[in-house]
This record gives structure tokens, sequence and C-alpha cells, in this order.
């Protein structure tokens, strides 16, 4: 179970949205009466309370991290609050062109626009492009485009070519081709449907999936090369999903009891953590930070809780044994497996070879353990210099795989391997195929980085 590393208790009322800065030690949090509380340090420590003037829809670090602008439902309307982040002078409040309820707003990647989602159940919904360069003063809308039905919650992919929309009302998640920055040229290029209660949907780093949360049902990851699905998060009553930045874990967050959040590895869709407690309210958005190593989790309760990030426990070649009075053993075995094959699942069937070298016979218990957990025992009655095999079968659990490739007398060289192996075992591997790396740190580097490395020529 995951512990929560800190919880933020300052806010009274529901928070409504969290945001790290890019690139710094904050973290900024907006609530129902119209609070912004901003954190800063390596423990996140109360920095300063900032005061929106009306409920907090979204919190958005713009310019590189300058300056921190939160759209706001003031009068039922839409507004954009902003203030200075090296002083948090108050710029003032832009108000957004229409009546319509504010929903959600994202911020267009490695650009300064920024796009609001408005919209009212009864009638249509609109998506609104704002220029946030310079003073908000000289702020401008640069177009919109119209909506059938009103997005509750909207995220662009990392090239800012997709932007996928949620619409409660029909139950559907749709994707727009975004590649022109004008709103009156996006179109729908995907549209998944059959949602009972959408809740967000989020691209990973890479773009490579997108996870759609449905309350009444369970998250769906989609491949975004296919559009099929690529896995089902099993949790119940999913609200906010998230993508770590290096995109090899996603964390999912419930809207009902017991509020836990749960993170999945993305290589193997397998469960590597769950929250213990923290939360007795609907989770309402989650964020990493920047480097990945910390979740925020803001709720209804109040709270905003942070989770360190999991570390999954990774299946390893069986390395040790422990013999209860009595010799070592002299050798461990997978024969016709090698260590880069193993498979999550896949039984292995791991022989241990002990022998006595004293001059009488000994009564033994051999142990064997792989990663610290006991995949089996047996008693031995050994006589002087017998020596014995003894066969026991392990199923490796949550092996991470990924591919390795080079290019030998100008032939290119692939093969899907286990990434958990050591680096002498890949050492090896390499060399079989023609291929070396000079430093173990090397090796180690480029094997323990989750996302698919290419080696040319070395």
């Amino acid at each position: 179970m995951v512990s929560p590393a800190a919880i933020l208790t300052e806010p009274v009322t529901p928070v409504t949205d969290a945001a790290f800065g890019p690139g710094v030690n904050r973290l900024a949090t907006g609530t129902v009466d119209g609070k912004i509380f901003v954190y800063s340090g390596r423990i996140l420590e109360l920095e300063t309370v900032l005061d929106a003037g009306a409920r907090v829809v979204k919190v958005l670090w713009i310019q590189r991290g300058k300056k921190l602008t939160a759209l706001t439902d003031l009068a039922s309307t839409p507004a954009l609050a902003t203030w200075r982040s090296t002083d948090w002078t108050g710029l003032g409040t832009n108000h957004v062109t229409g009546t319509e309820r504010p929903l959600d707003a994202a911020t267009r990647p490695s650009t300064e626009q920024v796009v609001v989602s408005t919209g009212d159940p009864a009638t249509d919904g609109k998506l609104t492009a704002i220029d946030t360069s310079g003073h908000p003063e000289t702020w401008v809308e640069t177009g919109e485009t119209d909506l059938p039905v009103p997005a509750r919650d909207i995220d662009f992919n990392l090239d800012g070519s997709l932007l996928s929309t949620v619409h409660e009302a029909t139950g559907t998640v749709q994707v727009l081709n975004t590649r022109n920055p004008d709103p009156a040229t996006w179109t729908p290029e995907q549209e998944i449907t059959g949602l009972t209660d959408p809740y967000t949907a989020t691209f990973s780093g890479g773009s490579i999936y997108l996870a759609a949360t449905d309350t009444a049902d369970a998250t769906t990851v989609f491949n975004t090369k296919t559009w099929t699905p690529a896995a089902t998060i099993p949790l119940k009553t999913p609200g906010p999903a998230a993508f770590s930045p290096t995109g090899d874990q996603l964390a999912v967050s419930q809207r009902a009891p017991p509020f836990q959040t749960g993170f999945w590895s993305t290589t193997t869709w397998r469960q590597i953590g769950l929250t213990s407690n923290g939360h007795t309210g609907p989770v309402n958005t989650s964020t990493w930070s920047p480097n990945g190593s910390l979740l925020a989790t803001a709720s209804q309760d109040t709270d905003v809780t942070l989770w360190k990030k999991p570390v999954p426990k990774r299946a390893k070649v069986p390395t040790s044994a422990i013999l209860e009075q009595g010799p070592l053993v002299t050798e461990i075995r997978t024969p016709g497996k090698d260590p880069t094959d193993l498979k999550t699942g896949e039984p292995v069937q791991i022989v241990y070879v002990t022998g006595n070298p004293l001059n009488k016979p000994r009564n033994v218990v051999l142990i064997a353990t792989v990663d610290d957990t006991t995949i089996g025992t047996q008693e031995l009655q050994l006589q002087p210099g017998q020596t014995t095999e003894t066969t026991f079968t392990w199923i490796p659990e949550n092996v991470e795989t990924d591919e390795i490739c080079g290019t030998v007398n100008g032939t290119k060289t692939c093969k899907t391997v286990n990434v958990t192996v050591s680096p002498s075992n890949v050492q090896k591997f390499l060399k079989e195929h023609g291929l070396e790396i000079a430093l173990p740190e090397e090796i180690e580097k480029f094997f323990l980085d989750p996302l698919r490395k290419t080696v040319e020529g070395i």
C-alpha cells in the first residue's frame, strides 16, 4: 500500500484543481471559495494565499511559470485572474467572451495559447483560444469553435496536435485535430462512444495512449495509432487520471468510497500500487510533479495529498538460496531459459545444485528465494561428497520488457528482452549480437530507461 508523503490541510473548502509549476518546487491549488494556496520548497510549505474572487475551475502556470492564472466562475461567466509569480502581484482579471459557465482550460504545449471550455447543459459548448503572451492587459481571443454539447474536460497531447474533449451529455470523448492553432479549423479525428459517465480523458507523455475514465464503469486506455483498447484499468468509480511525465505509470483516482488512487505500469498494465488512505471525499483532480516523483490528489474533503511514486517490484533472476545447518549451494541454473527471455506468468524451472564437502553425512533444509520471496523449500540428506539437484518452479511477476536493437554489418538486429536483468546479462546479450558498450553505467542507463532505445553501430 502507498502511504501519504504529506497532506496539505490549509484549504477549508473543497479543492477543485491543483498544478505543479514547471521546473520549480511549487504547487498551486484552487478552491470552491476562490482561494489559491501556493506551496513551495522541497517540502512544499505554504508560500502565499491568493484571492481569485470566485470559484476556481482551473489553475494554470503560464509563460514558463512566470505567471499563474486561474479560470474562475465569476457570476456564472468565465474569467481569468492572473498573478506574477515572483512577488505575487495581481495583474488583473480578463473576462472570456460569452455567458456560458466555465468548465475547463488547457495550455497548448510550447505556446502561450490557453483554450477555455465553456457551456451549459441546456446549450451548446464552446472552445475559446486566448493568446496569453505579454501582460494580461494585452491578451486577446484568437478564435473559437462550437461544440454540439459542452466539454467538461479537455487535454492536449504532447505536441498540441490533438485535443481530447469529454462530453458527459452524450457519453463520448472526441479527439480533435488541432494542428492549426485557429480553433475554427479544428475537426474531429476520432470519437470514443458507449461511456455512461465519462469524467476525464488524458494523453500519455509520448502521446502513445489516451486514458478515458468512466465513473460508472472503469478506465479504458486506447492506443492512439489504431484507437483500439490497449488495457482496461479495473478500479471502480474512476475520476481523475494522470500519466507520469516519463509515461511509465498511470494513476487513477476514485470519485466514490474508499476514494483511493491506484498506480499501473504502462509496460505490463499491472497494478503496482494502491493508496492506503488519505481522502474522505471524492478526488476532483490529480497531477504529477515535473520530475515524476510525486502525485498530488485534490479532493472534496478540502485536503491535497501528496504521494510518492511507487517503485514496482521487479522480477529478477534467482540469485540466492539459504541452507539451514548445512553447506552452501554451489550453483543455480535455469535450463534452457536465458535471463533476458523471462516473461510475466511464464513458469521457469530453477535448478539448485547442492554439494556436501564434509566427511560426514548432513541433514539440511534448502530454502530457495527470488528477490527476497521464498519459492520453495526442501529437506535434503547428503552423504559425504554427495551432490544433488533440486528443482523448483518459479512464476515471474512484473517482468518489464523492452526492445534492444543494434546494427551488425549493416543489418539491424532487434530482440524483446527482460529489462530487469543485471548489466552483466545485458552485456552478454549485446556481445552475442556483435554489439559492445564500454561502460557498465551506460549499460545500466540504457536498460533501466523504460522507453524504447536504439543502439546504432556501437
